[in-house]
């Protein structure tokens, strides 16, 4: 296998159609790996519990999370552009309600069937079963891609799926929110630093490992981290007197290079991705499990925008804002909650996430 030599942009979400199919599209680039970035020696997963679970090449769910409605995305897309009827409205991305069954590798490509399950002239919903081969590719070491014949291999079983919804833009006869943005209620934190000024999130957010990071000497960056620069408000003052489902996490985001205005479908996938990004994990920390820890994995995330899918476009260099929660824990899962709001203060989609977050257990060391 051949690591991403580099940073990836929006192209890292890039799906192609497969050859010889008319439903089926693949990823051209690796999907990101948390343990590239992390120092040599250094476990993603830090848990003593005995496990045959290699993580050599296993990637950030957020990926598949948001290629496969990526995927979806283009499909409608097509179907538009060979339509002959008018059409009033973009037909953006609603909702994404996503399953995780089987973790991904980066050493192989995914393979994201569409399935139409229904459409309306303002309404639409696709199934999208995502596989991957069953066996490795070879990287281009030039172009860093896989090989678009690398889809056409057998496929193992489905690894995640998702129904993903669409709806036409229309005008909007109300328009109604909560009464303060994060942006006012937290206004005395953020004035504190410009939003570089704060730190990046972690790499993984588990106590035991950013310890061995620091430990490590490893500075700080972006690492190969794709699509977006994130860095994470410290609220540790405001949580720490808090019950966990009142403390809150708040990370600030843009992409790092632009991303097409006239894509706003993929403008929502990055902000699907974005709210994936260390959500579980830090709830974890907050439990006090960061240096016991069990394990941790979406088991299941939908995702709605509220607004008209232009209004998700991240233009210009203001900083989103990511504000997440965690409202219940129980039966080893947990309930988390993203507010996506625009650098105006607009709330313009949420993320409703299940996972699973467990501490060690010491019957099984």
């Amino acid at each position: 296998m051949t690591d991403t030599p580099v940073r990836l942009g929006y192209e890292a979400f890039e799906v192609i159609k497969v050859p010889g199919s008319t439903v089926q599209y693949a990823s051209r680039y690796p999907a990101w790996r948390p343990s590239a970035d992390l120092p040599p020696g250094v476990e993603e997963q830090p848990t003593k519990t005995k496990t045959k679970k290699s993580t050599t090449t296993g990637v950030f769910g957020g990926v598949v999370y948001a290629q496969a409605p990526l995927a979806a995305a283009r499909a409608i897309e097509l179907e538009e552009r060979q339509s002959q009827a008018p059409r009033k409205g973009y037909m953006g991305i609603h909702s994404i309600q996503g399953v995780f069954t089987v973790a991904g590798h980066s050493d192989r490509p995914f393979v994201h069937e569409v399935t139409a399950m229904h459409t309306g002239k303002s309404f639409a919903t696709r199934l999208v079963q995502t596989r991957q081969p069953k066996t490795p590719s070879v990287i281009d070491s030039k172009t860093g891609t896989f090989n678009a014949s690398d889809a056409t291999k057998e496929l193992n079983g489905v690894c995640f799926t998702c129904l993903t919804t669409f709806k036409r833009s229309v005008p909007s006869p109300d328009n109604v929110q909560e009464k303060q943005s994060p942006q006012v209620r937290f206004a005395s934190i953020l004035a504190k630093k410009r939003p570089q000024e704060w730190q990046r999130p972690y790499i993984v957010h588990i106590d035991s490992v950013q310890e061995q990071v620091v430990r490590s000497g490893q500075k700080p960056g972006p690492g190969t981290f794709p699509v977006l620069e994130m860095y994470r408000v410290d609220l540790s003052d405001y949580n720490k007197d808090k019950a966990v489902p009142e403390r809150r996490e708040l990370v600030l985001y843009r992409p790092y290079e632009p991303i097409p205005p006239d894509d706003p479908n993929g403008h929502i996938v990055c902000h699907a991705f974005e709210a994936d990004r260390n959500g579980i994990t830090m709830l974890g920390c907050h439990l006090g499990y960061g240096n016991r820890w069990g394990r941790a994995a979406s088991l299941s995330y939908a995702f709605y925008v509220h607004v008209n899918a232009e209004d998700a476009v991240m233009s210009g260099d203001g900083w989103w804002v990511q504000e997440a929660s965690w409202p219940r824990v129980a039966a080893g899962r947990c309930t988390m909650v993203s507010k996506i709001w625009s650098p105006e203060g607009k709330h313009v989609a949420s993320g409703y996430q299940d996972g699973m977050v467990v501490p060690e257990d010491p019957s099984k060391l």
